[in-house]
């Protein structure tokens, strides 16, 4: 055949396949998937680090339904191998915003944990010499970040609630930037009407009632939770303190990235274990069991 192909000189397309981390319909599999070809505007990204997040979880575990299957993941940084575009060029060092207009992904199109990857172009955001680990911190720092468009007044006396990793994450961000900010646990006594505004980690009945208690009348409570399963709010309690709610999605990414280059010490320590693919079930477990670190995947 190799004698036949040269002297007719015939081409054959080269065929490319890639690991790919897949929720079947009831199971997670290391498997391998095709490389297409690179369309206009759009970049193929070579995935360095994979960070796991509740929502990847919530689907691989069934606790979250997605068509299947699908691709998991949406937390990552990577190298540009190849692109179709007129903004970004091989060798750049890149992360990505997940959520392409209302569709997020791992969530409603295939994700991330993948050796490749082609996005589009506006999706992408250069991290420059920030080490692919922290890059793909990038998505989880711009989340948090977001409350900065509801809290303008840093005199303020305000509070991030909740003793876990993205509440440390947002109290870190909010500190560097010189808000007036406390970070509260679920377990603290908190006084009636001690706060200006609050921002929420956790969105269940249990802490909105002691949140609503500690803010002030004409409070602010920032919702930044990503929860899918309803919360009921008692609407008696949020008039007669004619509290307002103020739900925030991303902060600009590039901006976010600029944020993290120069305040990088002071968040590394919520960045935790990084596994091969290979292992991606021990990683998996390790990121079920505890929330004090970032739990990364590596390719």
């Amino acid at each position: 055949l190799t004698f036949y192909n040269n002297y007719f000189n015939i081409k054959i397309k080269e065929v490319r396949t890639m690991k790919t981390l897949m929720k079947k319909e009831n199971n997670v599999t290391l498997t391998e998937t095709f490389l297409g070809t690179l369309e206009k505007g759009m970049v193929r990204i070579k995935v360095k680090e994979v960070g796991l997040c509740r929502t990847d979880l919530y689907v691989a575990f069934g606790e979250i339904k997605t068509i299947a299957p699908i691709i998991l993941g949406h937390e990552f940084s990577g190298e540009i191998v190849e692109s179709n575009s007129d903004i970004f060029r091989c060798g750049d060092r890149v992360s990505v915003n997940p959520l392409f207009d209302k569709n997020f992904m791992g969530l409603h199109f295939d994700g991330c944990l993948r050796e490749y990857i082609d996005v589009p172009e506006n999706q992408v955001v250069n991290v420059f010499d920030l080490n692919y680990k922290v890059a793909a911190y990038v998505e989880p720092v711009a989340a948090s970040m977001a409350v900065l468009k509801a809290c303008k007044d840093k005199k303020s006396v305000g509070a991030v609630f909740g003793k876990n990793r993205i509440a440390e994450l947002t109290y870190i961000i909010l500190k560097s930037k010189g808000y007036n900010i406390h970070w509260i646990g679920e377990e603290e006594l908190i006084e009636e009407e001690s706060y200006d505004y609050i921002i929420e980690t956790m969105f269940n009945d249990e802490d909105l009632i002691k949140i609503i208690h500690a803010l002030k009348k004409e409070g602010l409570l920032v919702i930044k939770s990503r929860k899918k399963t309803p919360t009921g709010l008692i609407s008696s309690d949020l008039i007669a303190k004619e509290i307002t709610l103020k739900s925030v999605n991303y902060y600009d990414y590039n901006l976010t990235v600029q944020w993290m280059m120069k305040n990088e010490k002071a968040f590394s320590h919520l960045l935790g274990e990084s596994y091969e693919i290979e292992d991606w079930k021990d990683a998996f477990n390790t990121a079920r069991s505890g929330e004090s670190k970032k739990i990364f995947i590596h390719f």
